[in-house]
C-alpha cells in the first residue's frame, strides 16, 4: 500500500460558488465515455430546490457527490480482485480490465460514488483523469478545484469551526 502524503492533489468543491451549470459532469462523461451523457459522469452535481414557507420564490442548492480518494480507502480494502489500487500519487485508481462487477466498492464507499454500468458490467469511479481533472478545467467559477490535500481539509476545518 502507498503512503498517504498531505501533498497529494484532490478535488475540491466549493457550493457556494457551483451555478448548477453541470459543465463538469459533461467534460467527464466526454473525457471517460466519449458521450455527452450525465448518467455516465463520474462526479454527478445534485439540485435541491429551496421553498420558503410564505414567500413566492424559492431557491436551488447545489451539491456535489465525487470520489475524495480516501486514504485508505475503503472500496480498495473491499475490492476482491485487487482491482482498485493506491496510486502514488494519492489517486485511487479502478483497473477496469481486473474488475468483476461485483459492486463491493459501490457498497463500501460511504459517498457510493463508485458506480456500476450495466451495459459493460463494470464499476466506475473518478481517476482525476490522470492528473488533470476535465472538470476542475471547464468550471469557470472554480467550484471545483484541485487542491494539495492538507489545503483541502485545512479550508473544510476553517467552514465547520464558523459553522459552530
Amino acid at each position: 500500500m502507498v503512503s498517504p502524503s498531505m501533498d497529494d492533489n484532490v478535488l475540491f468543491y466549493d457550493e457556494s460558488k457551483c451555478t448548477g451549470c453541470r459543465y463538469c459532469e459533461i467534460a467527464c462523461s466526454l473525457r471517460h465515455h466519449n458521450q455527452l451523457n450525465f448518467e455516465l459522469s463520474n462526479l454527478t452535481i445534485n439540485t435541491k430546490v429551496i421553498f420558503k414557507e410564505g414567500e413566492m420564490s424559492s431557491s436551488l442548492d447545489f451539491s456535489a457527490a465525487h470520489c475524495i480518494h480516501c486514504d485508505p480507502a475503503p472500496c480498495q480494502i473491499v475490492c476482491p480482485t485487487g482491482a482498485i489500487q493506491k496510486e502514488l500519487d494519492g489517486r485511487v485508481f479502478l483497473n477496469e480490465l481486473k474488475c468483476i462487477g461485483c459492486r463491493s466498492c459501490t457498497f463500501a464507499c460511504s459517498l457510493s460514488v463508485a458506480w456500476f454500468d450495466s451495459e459493460a458490467h463494470l464499476s466506475h469511479k473518478c481517476d482525476l483523469c490522470d492528473g488533470e481533472p476535465q472538470c476542475v478545467d471547464v468550471c469557470s467559477v472554480k467550484a471545483i478545484v484541485f487542491i494539495p490535500r492538507i489545503a483541502a481539509r485545512s479550508t473544510m476545518e476553517k467552514r465547520n469551526s464558523e459553522e459552530d
